[in-house]
């Protein structure tokens, strides 16, 4: 019904702590904090209580637009992957590659307002271990990849598994995330939300 994650990250000599929490039917918060001084400060938030959201940063909030709140509903969706459909979303398999040594299944998942991203698949194991996102913007096609690995499961989720390094890079720029906890079904109210 929820699960809120607390993930460890550096960059550049800083310290974040980044928290997302999920509850269904389709709420969703994400926050990139850093401790400044002592002091905790909030550098991004979005959240979304199923209806409407906003994004922040560095102390700027802005509402989401229809096109944001339309990514956001998907983002929010534990269950997601159980009905793409609902989202437009269509994958198609394109073959094995290797993936830090290990063979892969390439799948492309198109959603319905066109946006590409590239799934690849542990074939062994089944689990998603790598995700490309492209985008394109006014000065060409940018890529942001994501890499998942070190899969456990959480407790108290009946084998439900999540990957617990999280390893995200955009042209030169890099972050790799550790899961510090995972706290699932433990009744997030909705208030963290709006």
């Amino acid at each position: 019904k929820d699960i809120k994650t607390v993930m460890a990250a550096e960059t550049q000599g800083m310290k974040l702590t980044i928290t997302e929490m999920k509850k269904a039917p389709g709420m969703f918060m994400e926050e990139v904090a850093g401790n400044m001084n002592g002091q905790k400060m909030v550098f991004q938030k979005q959240a979304f209580n199923g209806t409407k959201g906003y994004q922040e940063q560095q102390g700027q909030k802005q509402d989401m637009d229809a096109n944001d709140l339309e990514e956001t509903k998907a983002q929010a969706d534990i269950y997601i992957d159980l009905h793409p459909e609902k989202y437009g979303i269509k994958r198609t398999v394109k073959g094995v590659e290797a993936v830090n040594g290990s063979d892969a299944y390439v799948v492309e998942a198109v959603n319905a307002k066109g946006k590409k991203t590239t799934e690849y698949y542990d074939k062994a194991s089944g689990l998603l271990v790598k995700k490309v996102l492209t985008q394109e913007t006014p000065q060409g096609a940018v890529s942001q990849t994501s890499e998942y690995s070190n899969y456990k499961e959480v407790p108290g989720g009946n084998g439900y598994k999540i990957p617990y390094t999280v390893k995200e890079s955009a042209g030169p720029q890099g972050i790799t995330a550790e899961v510090q906890t995972v706290e699932v079904n433990k009744g997030i109210p909705d208030s963290e939300f709006n």
